[in-house]
């Protein structure tokens, strides 16, 4: 936020004409964020139609879910807006949007592109698709060279991990660092645990599955 609010608002007060460059600025902000949002948006909406096609595929499902969905992100957020908004906000930011919970996720589509779904499957699909066989690099890269790096930077990132302190030096309490790693580790355990469901649910040898 400190980029955003007051670096940058700080700079267009020196330009001539601050007034017309930081209404451009901030209207900048405002479709950047609608833009991620949409996408955001987009890929939540298209994950559930396909988990549910038989109830979100009628009429003015979607429309209704995004309605109740955008509702509830906007009452959670709430918080945000008060007078300690912003320690909630580096809260979230510094554990929920964690680079090492990417990192992870990152490996494990590539371990399940690269090995569980087969590199040359893979191939097979974009030629099938495309006319064209993708370089031996590509199959390189999903089967090693990225899982390696992103499990090498995602063990990086505990060695040198710091607490979460404010930029004023305010050291969060005990609670609220199990809060944060709670979120953290929020996208990291559903991994295993979806993987488990789906081997226990599905017909056949584990490798079959």
């Amino acid at each position: 936020p400190g980029l955003a609010f007051i670096a940058f608002p700080q700079a267009v007060a020196m330009m001539p004409l601050p007034q017309l460059w930081a209404a451009c600025f901030f209207l900048m902000l405002i479709l950047l964020g609608l833009d991620t949002l949409f996408a955001g948006l987009e890929t939540i909406t298209s994950s559930v139609i396909d988990l549910f096609p038989g109830q979100m595929r009628r009429p003015w499902r979607r429309e209704i879910f995004l309605i109740f969905f955008c509702s509830v992100c906007f009452i959670i957020q709430i918080p945000l807006t008060t007078q300690g908004g912003v320690y909630l906000f580096q809260l979230v930011d510094y554990y929920g949007a964690n680079g090492a919970c990417i990192l992870f996720v990152s490996m494990v589509q590539c371990v399940a592109v690269g090995w569980a779904f087969g590199a040359e499957r893979l191939c097979d699909a974009v030629e099938d698709m495309t006319g064209q066989r993708p370089w031996v690099l590509f199959k390189l890269c999903w089967r090693y060279f990225t899982p390696l790096i992103c499990l090498a930077c995602f063990i990086c990132s505990f060695l040198d991990y710091q607490p979460l302190t404010s930029s004023g030096g305010y050291v969060y309490p005990d609670w609220a660092y199990r809060l944060g790693w709670a979120m953290a580790l929020s996208s990291v355990v559903a991994v295993p645990i979806w993987a488990v469901y789906k081997i226990c649910l599905t017909d056949g040898t584990l490798r079959q599955v």
